[in-house]
C-alpha cells in the first residue's frame, strides 16, 4: 500500500489463465449441448 493509499502489485500470481474452465462447468456445458441436440433431433 503506497503512501497515497493505492495498492500496487509488482507481480500477479494466478493459477489459471483467461481460457481456464473448471471441469464441473465444462461437464455441465457438455451435458446441456447433448440435451439440446436430442431435443432438436426429435
Amino acid at each position: 500500500l503506497g503512501p497515497d493509499g493505492v495498492f500496487v502489485a509488482t507481480e500477479v500470481l494466478a493459477k489459471h489463465d483467461e481460457n481456464y474452465m473448471p471441469p464441473d462447468a465444462a461437464h455441465a456445458i457438455e451435458q446441456a449441448q447433448k440435451s439440446q441436440k436430442s431435443v432438436v433431433a426429435k
